[in-house]
């Protein structure tokens, strides 16, 4: 694959990874391909959650923890409850997203108050509902995003 030089790019990316990850590298070099400037940062565990938990950081791989038995302990991590003030440490360390959807709270809020069960049409239809909310906003923002954000710039 041939890259391109960046001087003078308009567009420029860090992306910070955790220790042993090797995504970082990979993407940098498929983004520097396409023509922006980007950079990886393997950083050791603490840095990195620390930039993690606290906002500090324009691009990062990571993971989303969730169940394969049921979904509210997947979409719990968005609640609003888990909002820190910008700059703020994040209490719930998966939940990282600073998502704010009162309406989305609300249906975490009845999914949790119920038994998780496939067979329930009430909470099959609070389930489908989330996760639409979830899937239309994508707070989690993949690099599609980024790069449409890097766009704007």
């Amino acid at each position: 694959m041939k890259t391109r030089s960046f001087r003078g790019s308009p567009w420029s990316l860090t992306i910070l990874t955790p220790p042993g990850d090797a995504l970082g590298p990979v993407l940098a070099r498929q983004l520097q391909a396409a023509g922006i400037d980007t950079v990886f940062r393997n950083m050791q565990d603490a840095a990195y959650w620390d930039a993690m938990s606290t906002g500090n950081f324009e691009s990062a791989v990571s993971f989303h923890c969730g169940s394969l038995y049921d979904p509210w302990q997947t979409l719990e991590h968005m609640h609003t409850k888990y909002v820190a003030a910008p700059g703020a440490k994040e209490a719930n360390i998966r939940a990282l997203t600073r998502y704010n959807n009162p309406e989305l709270t609300a249906l975490l809020n009845k999914m949790e108050a119920s038994r998780p069960s496939p067979q329930d049409p009430e909470y099959m239809k609070l389930v489908k509902e989330a996760t639409r909310i979830v899937l239309t906003e994508l707070p989690w923002e993949g690099f599609n995003q980024v790069l449409m954000r890097l766009k704007k710039r």
